[in-house]
């Protein structure tokens, strides 16, 4: 886990990384300098869906972030992630991951984008990932913040317009609000960030 220590008075937000990443994406530093008032937790997550929820949990019971983010896989996560007292705002989640990642990514190795803090460079993805994947939708409930969002792209070229429109859907469902980012695409752009910006300005309004 990646802490900011320079100032523990200030409110603290949390970012959990999407599949493919780690602690130190660059969506990450990109919130760190975009919203230098919070102190940020990176926290570095698996592929396995259970263990890294488990991981999110256990760090929000410490820190009891006032923000939770979340993009891609990440995003799926901070959906099921245990913090009601926090402002969830989730980017391009991939709510289908356990069809979209044999899908679109395929079984077999795959490289980090980024340097881990654990040191792997590559990660697998599996059956049995996307197995465990839909069991744990299946028997859990998403945990809505105090208030949520959700930014979506019609353009999202991982994801196709038929899942982002269902994960749009899901979402809205469990009381999300939901943003349309026309200029944006699967990955967190300036059009997303721009999005959430205004998100969370208007929290501090």
């Amino acid at each position: 886990m990646n802490k900011k220590e320079s100032n523990t008075s200030k409110p603290t937000a949390m970012y959990i990384h999407g599949l493919a990443s780690g602690a130190n994406s660059n969506t990450g530093r990109e919130l760190q300098k975009l919203f230098p008032q919070y102190q940020w937790i990176l926290p570095e997550v698996g592929e396995e869906l259970g263990q890294a929820i488990d991981k999110i949990n256990d760090i929000v019971a410490q820190y009891n972030p006032q923000i939770v983010i979340g993009t891609s896989y990440g995003g799926l996560m901070t959906m099921y992630a245990n913090a009601p007292n926090a402002t969830k705002i989730i980017c391009n989640p991939a709510v289908n991951a356990d069809v979209s990642l044999a899908k679109n990514i395929g079984y077999g190795t795959h490289p980090y984008f980024c340097q881990r803090q654990d040191g792997a460079t590559h990660f697998d993805i599996t059956p049995a990932i996307c197995q465990g994947i839909a069991h744990y939708k299946a028997t859990h409930q998403v945990i809505p913040g105090i208030n949520n969002h959700a930014v979506f792209s019609p353009n999202d070229e991982l994801l196709g317009k038929e899942a982002t429109l269902d994960n749009a859907t899901m979402a809205y469902t469990n009381g999300f609000v939901i943003h349309l980012d026309p200029k944006g695409g699967h990955r967190m752009s300036s059009s997303t960030m721009a999005i959430v910006e205004h998100i969370i300005n208007m929290l501090n309004v």
